[in-house]
Order: structure tokens, then C-alpha cells, then sequence
């Protein structure tokens, strides 16, 4: 994604000015238009590709128990994060509860089966209007050290120029239709997973941290400008407990009274 497209692709979602916008799974990378942040794993990037990028108002929680009241959010986007979920009923159950509609982003299983990440769990498709997921089996537990390093490099070059061939964009109103498939197979068992005990970093190269630093300026600065137009939301849904800063004022948002489990 290139920066224009991190600016200003988020205007090919279905999201109206005004409306609350809820991301789970943010990563180093939050989409610019989300209004609150949520991600379950704090200090233990070894499942994303950069540590946590904290800019905006962010809540620590699980996708599969989402603290938050129904209806609460207008909009919920996740990218890249479902196919690292166990629980995948749960996680699509609270997205349809918390919010009206959204959009989940994810590998096509074209991707996911060139490049096999070993923290990753499912092949994932569309058919028929409805997002597939297929549980990775015991077939895909294959030691890294089997994985040529000159194609995984040709591979990526391919995919990084041409991310939305490889990618699965399903957008979802007032429900996820979904279908999940196993093959009778024992499941495959990922060897590394993140943990919310653990304080795990991803190096960052120079370049990359220029990036990072140059990304949230301009977020800033647009969100700012976009807040002055009435893109972004000034004030959340009211009977609720609880209260979140957004864009520096104490603002309400809405929260279970007890969190899920």
C-alpha cells in the first residue's frame, strides 16, 4: 500500500462521514480512518509485522469477547487478523454484534498457500457471497527450514506489488455470512503464538522507523482536518458506561458493565 492509498483508500469502504469506526488487530499499521483501536496482545509482536502503533484511543481485549455494547460502533474493520483466530465462530459473532456493518480483510488462500505463515490458521476465500474458511490441516506443518529462501523472495515481490490480487476484502452489513470447512484431517497446530504474557519487539531498520514516525504525523494532521470537515465522529452513541478521549475531549463509549467470557 502506498501512501495515498494509506490516506485515502479507506474512501472505497462503505463508511459514511460522521460514523464511529471500531478496528481490531491494528498492528504497526492502523487503518487511518478507525476511531478507536483494539488489539489483545500488547508487548508480543510475534504475530504482526511491526509493533503496535498506539495513536488514537486503543482498548486491550479479544476479538472473541469484545467489551463493548451491541451497536456500539457503525463501522468495524479488521485486516489480517481473523486468520490468526482460533474461535473463528466467536470473533465473527461479536463483530456482527458490536457494530453495524464492516469490512475483514484477510489472505486469499492464493497467498496463504505460496508463503504458509506458521502462526496462521486457515485458507480463506469467497464463494457465493459468503467469506470460507478452511481450517489448515496437519498437511501445511512444514519446518521452515524446507522453504526455499530465492522463491519465498520472488513470491513476495509479486504479492507486495499487487497486495489486493492476494487479498480477500469482504464487507458485511448487519451480518457475517460465513462458512467454515475441515478436511477430517487432524488440524494444524501452530509452533509460535503470541501470548499477553510475553514482551516480544520486531526490529525495526531506520527506513522503516522514518515511516512509522512519518505515517502517525499525518494521520494526525488529517484526522485533524477531517474532524474540522465532519468526517469523524464528535460524540459517541449515549446511555453507556464508561468514557474514552477522543480527538482530546472525554467522550462516552459504550461498554459492557462486565466483560465477556
Amino acid at each position: 500500500m502506498g501512501f495515498w492509498g494509506y490516506c485515502f483508500g479507506w474512501q472505497k469502504l462503505n463508511i459514511k462521514p460522521g460514523e464511529l469506526v471500531l478496528e481490531i488487530g491494528p498492528g504497526g499499521k492502523p487503518m487511518i480512518r478507525s476511531d478507536v483501536l483494539v488489539d489483545k496482545f500488547l508487548t508480543d509482536s510475534v504475530e504482526r509485522g511491526a509493533d503496535l502503533v498506539i495513536d488514537r484511543p486503543f482498548v486491550v481485549a479479544d476479538v472473541c469477547a469484545l467489551p463493548f455494547k451491541d451497536k456500539s460502533f457503525d463501522y468495524a474493520y479488521t485486516a489480517h487478523t481473523l486468520e490468526h483466530v482460533d474461535d473463528i465462530k466467536s470473533a465473527l459473532s461479536e463483530l456482527a454484534r458490536v457494530a453495524k456493518k464492516g469490512c475483514i480483510v484477510v489472505p486469499h488462500w492464493h497467498w496463504e498457500g505460496c508463503w504458509n505463515y506458521p502462526f496462521h490458521r486457515r485458507l480463506i476465500s469467497v464463494r457465493n457471497n459468503k467469506i470460507v474458511f478452511r481450517r489448515k490441516c496437519t498437511l501445511f506443518e512444514i519446518d521452515e527450514a524446507e522453504a526455499r529462501s530465492e522463491t519465498k523472495q520472488l513470491i513476495w515481490r509479486l504479492i507486495s506489488r499487487n497486495l489486493e490480487a492476494f487479498e480477500v476484502r469482504y464487507e458485511w452489513h448487519g451480518r457475517v455470512e460465513y462458512e467454515i470447512i475441515r478436511c477430517g484431517c487432524p488440524d494444524f497446530v501452530p509452533k509460535k503464538t503470541a501470548s499477553v504474557k510475553e514482551v516480544r519487539s520486531k526490529p525495526i531498520p531506520l527506513k522503516g522507523r522514518f515511516k512509522r514516525w512519518g505515517r502517525i504525523i499525518v494521520t494526525r494532521i488529517l484526522r485533524w482536518f477531517w474532524m474540522k470537515l465532519g468526517w469523524l465522529p464528535r460524540h459517541t452513541a449515549s446511555q453507556n458506561h464508561g468514557s474514552i478521549a477522543l480527538y482530546g475531549r472525554r467522550k462516552k463509549l459504550t461498554v459492557r458493565d462486565e466483560p465477556r467470557r
